[in-house]
């Protein structure tokens, strides 16, 4: 019919509904209920506890050793740190640069500055560099004493002002004591040539780098300060990162310091104080002379430079370049032309640079920083291409060995060294890295049946008593320090 409402479709079946959850007994408020009650607060929360700081990198604390004039410490720490980030690999190859007179790639070169100084007998006196305020005082006076008419001339006084600045740092100023403006300007200009990048990346880096400041963190021990009182005069020390002073010796005895050091440019100052008979006025007679750690051979020695002299030639105006500033130029053209860092040479191939390391390796050195810069040199060669990644791990457990490897890397204190060792222990291609090895021959205990047992040798390398590295010290510890090998 027209009319006719027509009926309404079959209603289709409606989808199953969810399952109803039973009712709980103390259902939950749901989030956005305003008449929820909230949760207990935990009685042992500080909810004005900071947030815990993230641990720094071994490459952070590595600068902030540098910063705290800890030049040792810095360098084995910024190796580890090279040794273990492989993200970091193109920094590596970056930094690590060729030193034509190490013949090595190296992170950076290292300065020690030594005073050999020569005092007559029981002479306990200024040895009046120049530049001091007792050469200025003892000139002046000496001036007036003789009746010296020249309109030119300081009038004698009490006391002179120096031109040496005056320091805080007790190692600059056992320097100036004996030096005055030769030690002082000589370390202030390597100190440019670092902050230049003329010395390579890494001291330049380390140079200007200022550590953060955590205002929870207690305050730092002060550095070393010069006590005015102190007649010692003999305080070695950092004088900016990667150089350092190494003391004072007798003539004798300047090179064997040297040889006990890191360093590898030694920077001897040679010192002869000569008081005068009959005035107050000593004569300070200064050479420099610029030696290779590695060969031995000294790339220069400075004409003498004597107070009296210096001192004449400046109060008369006399023409030319100053000697002081003569001198201490032509050293730092000598350093530069031996020690500025370059690109690897092409005549380093794979083979030589394997063979350079496997040589090295063979040696079984004892010493730690030996090590370290056998291992960071291999790692570089690495990154480079010119060494594969097994011939790393073989020098790594079978040169070295793993007891070694492991009383190196328990002197890194508050690494995560499980972790770290992770890294190359996650690796898939380990296998194959130690393809041909005898694993039972290469880590004795660790590999039964031939397989490496990956949580035995970390057991090994670090074990996780949770005790401190014992204070016994490493084997070769108690010798002088060797320079790293070369």
């Amino acid at each position: 019919m027209p009319n006719e409402i027509p009926a309404e479709p079959a209603p289709t079946e409606p989808a199953p509904a969810e399952p109803t959850p039973p009712p709980s007994e103390n259902p939950a408020p749901a989030p956005t209920d305003p008449n929820a009650i909230p949760a207990p607060a935990d009685p042992n929360a500080n909810p004005a506890a900071p947030e815990k700081p993230k641990p720094p990198t071994l490459r952070e604390r590595a600068l902030t050793a540098f910063h705290a004039g800890k030049d040792d410490e810095a360098f084995q720490l910024l190796a580890t740190h090279y040794l273990i980030a492989l993200e970091d690999s193109d920094d590596l190859v970056t930094k690590m640069q060729w030193v034509p007179g190490l013949r090595r790639p190296a992170l950076a070169t290292r300065f020690g500055l030594v005073v050999a100084y020569t005092p007559p007998k029981d002479f306990k006196e200024s040895p009046q560099p120049i530049g001091s305020k007792e050469a200025a005082t003892a000139y002046a006076a000496n001036l007036g004493q003789a009746g010296n008419n020249d309109p030119n001339a300081p009038a004698p006084q009490e006391e002179q002002a120096g031109t040496v600045p005056e320091s805080t740092n007790a190692a600059l100023t056992s320097l100036a004591w004996y030096t005055g403006e030769v030690g002082t300007k000589l370390a202030a200009a390597l100190k440019g040539k670092a902050e230049s990048g003329t010395l390579g990346l890494t001291l330049q880096e380390a140079t200007s780098y200022a550590p953060p400041v955590d205002p929870n963190a207690p305050p730092a021990a002060p550095a070393e300060a010069h006590d005015p009182n102190d007649k010692n005069h003999n305080h070695p020390g950092q004088l900016s990162p990667g150089i350092v002073f190494l003391g004072v010796a007798s003539e004798g005895n300047a090179a064997a310091l040297g040889k006990r050091s890191q360093a590898d440019v030694l920077v001897t100052l040679e010192v002869a104080a000569r008081p005068a008979k009959t005035i107050s006025f000593v004569q300070n007679d200064i050479k420099l002379r610029v030696t290779n750690v590695k060969t031995g051979q000294v790339i220069f020695v400075s004409d003498q430079i004597n107070n009296l002299k210096v001192l004449e030639g400046r109060r008369k105006g006399a023409k030319g370049e100053d000697p002081v500033d003569k001198e201490i130029g032509e050293a730092l053209a000598a350093i530069e032309k031996s020690f500025t860092p370059g690109p690897l040479p092409d005549a380093v191939t794979a083979e030589i640079a394997t063979k350079r390391i496997k040589d090295l390796a063979a040696e079984k050195p004892s010493d730690q920083n030996q090590i370290l810069a056998i291992l960071l040199e291999a790692r570089y060669y690495v990154a480079k291409g010119l060494m594969k990644d097994e011939e790393l791990m073989t020098v790594m457990m079978d040169a070295i060995g793993p007891d070694k490897l492991a009383q190196i890397m328990k002197r890194v204190e508050g690494a995560d060294l499980d972790a770290l060792l992770g890294k190359v222990l996650a690796d898939p291609n380990l296998g194959k890295l130690l393809e041909g090895q005898d694993p039972a021959k290469l880590l004795p205990g660790l590999a039964p049946g031939g397989k490496i047992d990956a949580g035995a040798l970390l057991e090994k390398l670090f074990p996780k008593s949770g005790e401190k590295p014992a204070d016994k010290p490493a084997e070769g510890a108690d010798k002088p320090a060797e320079p790293a090998p070369r």
